[in-house]
């Protein structure tokens, strides 16, 4: 069945007939993400684990994006029965394969979060699944793009390698990756400081109590 997206308000750009072969694809750890940044598109590929004869993964949708899959590898081997629909809230993908896959697809636009496919089921756009080994993502791109990402405040937490590269480990893989930038407006710096007005207004509350109780014990 060729790739087809159904038009709405988020466009899904997609390859009409096949996808190419990937060596980078196909050398991919299968514990490993990758998200490669590049301008405002980021390339991801990752393992997607069969269900029987059948992979069947959903993305969740994210407003002012359009993802476009690259290639679909399964054992060295492209695969181009892949297809590639919309539902309410997801992106559903499926190919018949006895094996996992290695999915790589470019996600443009919006790039707050980055969707990342995970084996069909409802629930699983929200929990994770759970993996024998851990599951490292990688981010990799230009180093002053890289510097601008708020390691922090980013889901999940990254560490930034000597020479820029960040990476997670994880026990299980999230539905999406959210890089949060810096700056003065950062998600980071705003929870901080919403954080620091409930501080401070706890502290006020308290106080006036205090100082009603003491005026009542005194009248």
């Amino acid at each position: 069945m060729p790739l087809r997206a159904g038009v709405a308000a988020v466009a899904v750009a997609t390859a009409c007939h096949s996808f190419p072969r990937s060596a980078s694809a196909q050398e991919e750890a299968v514990d490993t993400v990758s998200i490669a940044l590049e301008g405002t598109e980021a390339i991801v590929r990752h393992r997607i684990p069969n269900l029987g004869d059948r992979v069947v993964a959903l993305a969740i949708r994210v407003p002012g994006q359009s993802i476009e899959v690259r290639d679909v590898v399964r054992e060295g081997r492209a695969l181009l029965d892949a297809a590639l629909s919309e539902e309410p809230d997801a992106y559903r993908f499926e190919v018949e394969s006895g094996a996992p896959i290695v999915l790589a697809y470019r996600v443009s636009g919006e790039l707050g979060r980055i969707p990342l496919f995970v084996p069909a089921g409802r629930a699983e756009l929200t929990v994770a699944r759970e993996f024998e080994e851990p599951y490292l993502i990688r981010v990799t791109g230009e180093p002053a793009r890289l510097d601008e990402i708020d390691t922090a405040t980013s889901l999940p937490r990254f560490e930034r390698l000597n020479e820029g590269v960040l990476e997670a480990r994880l026990s299980s893989l999230p539905s999406f990756v959210r890089l949060s930038g810096g700056g003065l407006l950062s998600f980071g710096r705003v929870a901080d400081l919403l954080a620091l007005a409930v501080i401070l207004l706890g502290a006020w509350w308290a106080w006036r109590r205090l100082r009603r109780r003491r005026a009542d014990a005194g009248s």
